[in-house]
């Protein structure tokens, strides 16, 4: 058949003018797409996690930054940033924070956000907000709020840029708890950034809903409230010391928020999709849709990031990246490696209140006999040793502290000496008959850990001393922990930029490894300090009481490690908190 040339060019001009007039339309999100780059489309991103973490009743892990959002933001020095608040005042006795809110801003069920639905969800849900000394609050417009606290709590717009700790959620979802349920508390538990979170554990995950499942921030459940499986620790009643606002309880019944997301689809065990809100109140949303791949194993979802399965993983503990993997995703030029900064700090604590280690000078010994450059060797790249409670990217680290501890055999020896200690002919140090043998309790949060045991253990074997390394499940450890029923912990620590010294050493803290009067008041000097500077200094106290007691054996930090294909672009992780993590994935971009 012979063809026209001048139709054929006509038909040519037809279909360009009709693609560039479709360019010109609206995305999915609001967004126009003559401005993304010619020929590209935003795509679906896919992110691999290890466990589904999507409860019936609405709530969930990785995903619950995307749905919910806070008051304010934190930068990267962890300064507050306004987010649902556009500004804030507090007063110079630190007793009262007035908050003025966005104006315009709609929860995803089209109910408007304001004073008084702030007022709602700090009166309703204990959960959250039941930690602080709040007094009252007063409502004194309709975007403004005042929260009147009965005494100084100077970390609280640190803590309410967390969602475990300043989740704001529909009104219209908060059902009142009623007969067993109301005994047991309500809200959706603190999801916690996991200080103690079980990136490596075995056994089964509870659901992270609404009554019970994901781990609180910093929070440690009473003991026998574990599951079996050796899953994540559940709810815990409210901060130890803190009132709690009187009235009846109420749980969050669905995934209503603020946030750029909502849930779209849910396959148990499989998956979920995530789909932008349109329109979300911070502007266009730039990834109309982000699906939650379920892959248990953590060497398969490297696999599945090299072959273009999913697209970014390691966005939390329950997605770990294997450190023996990072090589590989190193060398290949379409992905991309990142190590970000973390608050969190898991010590190796002595049970100091009785036992051998109530002698100072045997703690002090067992410090000398660890090399912190072996440790450091099995850590790498994903973490290192320390040697203070909190880590450079805390607003309280002191670099003067940091110091290498000295590695000196023989000084461990001559402590161990004064002691009493003295070996025997095959080098095993004895006491009244009895040899140096002590156990060292722990559950596999990380693949280093197992080595971490192994080396303290040969290296306190080269001074006589016997250790035995004991894994045990993720209950097991909080109970020991909560009974202090050990003699060498590795305790889960310090999680989030909450920078809890009382959950994490205090003598009435449930997790807390240590027990001492003194630094039980600097620590609540530490809480109730009224201003920044009062608290860096006692904050330095802290820490330098900790040092001088020889608490803890070793400092560990475990960076954010995470891994994503090279096509997404401007991705700035949020690290106030593992649960927080994709925070602002609306702004990045995916082609």
């Amino acid at each position: 058949m012979k063809i026209n040339k001048d139709a054929l060019i006509a038909v040519v001009l037809l279909l360009i003018i009709f693609v560039l007039a479709g360019c010109g339309r609206e995305s999915s999100t609001g967004a126009s797409l003559a401005s993304q780059p010619q020929g590209k489309l935003p795509a679906e991103l896919v992110v691999g996690v290890g466990r589904d973490t999507v409860d019936p009743e609405g709530g969930m892990w990785e995903s619950r930054g995307l749905v919910f959002e806070t008051l304010v933001t934190l930068d990267a020095q962890g300064n507050p940033q306004p987010l649902l608040a556009k500004n804030w005042e507090i007063a110079p006795d630190g007793l009262s924070y007035t908050f003025f809110l966005q104006e315009g801003v709609s929860f995803h069920d089209g109910s408007p956000f304001n004073a008084r639905a702030l007022e709602e969800n700090i009166t309703k849900l204990q959960s959250i907000w039941g930690k602080y000394p709040i007094q009252k609050t007063e409502i004194k417009g309709d975007y403004s709020l005042q929260v009147l606290l009965s005494e100084p709590y100077p970390l609280f717009m640190h803590h309410v840029s967390q969602l475990s700790r300043g989740m704001v959620v529909s009104p219209n979802v908060l059902e009142e708890i009623t007969g067993e349920g109301q005994k047991e508390g309500g809200g959706m538990p603190p999801s916690g950034s996991t200080g103690g979170a079980p990136g490596g554990m075995q056994g089964s995950m509870p659901p992270a809903g609404m009554s019970g499942g994901m781990p609180p921030s910093g929070g440690m459940p009473p003991a026998g409230s574990m599951p079996p499986s050796g899953g994540m620790p559940g709810g815990i009643p409210p901060a130890m010391g803190q009132p709690q606002l009187e009235g009846p309880q109420y749980k969050v019944t669905a995934p209503v928020g603020t946030g750029p997301y909502r849930v779209a689809e849910h396959v148990s065990g499989q998956y979920w999709v995530m789909e932008a809100v349109e329109p979300y109140w911070q502007g266009p949303v730039q990834i109309p849709k982000i699906r939650y791949l379920v892959i248990p194993d953590a060497h398969s979802r490297v696999l599945a990031l090299e072959s273009g399965q999913i697209h970014i993983t390691g966005i939390s503990p329950l997605s770990r990246i294997p450190a023996g993997d990072m090589d590989r995703i190193v060398q290949s030029k379409d992905l991309v490696l990142k190590h970000e900064p973390s608050f969190r700090v898991g010590p190796i604590a002595f049970q100091h209140l009785e036992g051998v280690f109530a002698d100072a000078r045997v703690r002090a010994a067992f410090i000398y006999a660890v090399n912190e450059e072996d440790l450091d060797k099995v850590l790498a790249p994903t973490g290192r040793t320390i040697n203070t409670p909190v880590t450079p990217a805390s607003p309280f680290y002191f670099s003067d502290l940091d110091k290498k501890r000295p590695y000196d055999p023989g000084r461990a020896k001559d402590l161990l000496a004064q002691a009493g200690w003295l070996p025997s002919p095959d080098g095993t140090l004895y006491k009244d008959g009895k040899p140096l043998q002590v156990r060292l309790l722990y559950s596999t949060t990380r693949p280093e850990d197992d080595y971490l045991a192994s080396i303290i253990q040969q290296q306190l074997k080269e001074i006589g001393v016997g250790l035995t390394i004991t894994q045990v499940e993720s209950g097991a450890l909080f109970e020991a922990l909560a009974k202090r029923e050990f003699e060498l912990i590795m305790a889960p620590g310090i999680g989030s930029t909450s920078l809890d010294f009382e959950m994490d050493y205090h003598s009435r803290s449930r997790r807390s490894a240590v027990a001492d009067p003194v630094l039980d008041r600097l620590i609540s000097a530490y809480n109730t300090a009224t201003d920044f500077k009062a608290q860096q200094a006692a904050s330095r106290k802290v820490q330098e009481h900790i040092l001088r007691e020889h608490y803890v054996l070793v400092f560990t930090t475990t960076y954010k490690s995470y891994a994503h294909s090279s096509r997404l672009q401007n991705f700035i992780p949020a690290l106030e908190e593992e649960v927080n993590f994709m925070r602002h994935i609306w702004q990045a971009e995916f082609y």
